[in-house]
């Protein structure tokens, strides 16, 4: 049975990060765990605090772990992770077809 394979460069470093170098698609180990752990909130903008809507009077029992548009509305797959890092769904603040 055939099998597709992906190859990543999965560094340390945000450098070049979403370049391809020599075909394969570099991304950091940081997008890589939040992509896995659906927390791409915070890579923009956590909480508010860069534009300065930060709430300070905000509940401290708040699920801060929840994810207004998940990146795997159906449950977690394989395939849809390869996309999420693959198409950069990972970076968006809103998933397309998330109302």
């Amino acid at each position: 049975m055939p099998s597709h394979h992906h190859g990543w460069i999965v560094d340390t470093s945000i450098k070049c990060d979403r370049q391809r170098l020599a075909g394969c698609l570099k991304i950091s180990l940081e997008v890589v765990l939040v992509a896995l752990r659906d927390d791409r909130r915070l890579l923009n903008d956590p909480e508010g605090l860069l534009s300065g809507n930060y709430d300070v009077g905000k509940s401290a029992t708040a699920d801060s772990h929840a994810s207004a548009c998940p990146s795997y509305p159906d449950s977690f797959s394989v395939e849809r992770f390869i996309e999420v890092i693959e198409t950069g769904a990972v970076w968006e603040e809103r998933v397309a077809d998330c109302q």
